[in-house]
């Protein structure tokens, strides 16, 4: 408690883009702001990887209409945190992929079926004779 008392004290304390504190305890204020956003120069958004770089793997269960409804992002200082959505949308383009990467095989085997039928019918029909 005496250092900070003896620092308050100092005249140099009161000039601007000064940081006294520098190596000590700093200040409750800039323990909480934030870190500014930076990018490295040339880097895209579509450059990174899917899912933020995050590993999901192919037991983790697809997205349910009430989770896309619900889910909330951390804010940043211009509105939502752009990497979050981004991961979430790659999330929500996987789920939405394989749900119709299996309806098409899914039609495929049901059009197989229905011709292996047609074709068992016309086979025993045409050999029955009223």
């Amino acid at each position: 408690m005496h250092i900070l008392l003896s620092l308050l004290r100092r005249p140099w304390l009161g000039r601007s883009g000064h940081r006294p504190w520098r190596g000590l305890t700093r200040p409750l204020c800039h323990r909480l702001e934030p870190r500014p956003h930076r990018r490295r120069a040339g880097r895209r958004w579509s450059e990174r990887p899917p899912n933020g770089g995050w590993y999901r793997s192919q037991a983790c269960r697809p997205l349910t209409a009430r989770q896309v409804e619900e889910r909330q992002f951390g804010l940043v200082k211009r509105g939502l945190d752009p990497v979050e959505v981004h991961a979430f949308l790659h999330r929500v383009a996987a789920d939405l992929a394989a749900a119709r990467r299996d309806l098409a095989l899914t039609r495929e085997e049901n059009q197989r079926i229905k011709r292996a039928l047609r074709s068992w019918r016309t086979h025993f029909t045409s050999d029955m004779r009223w």
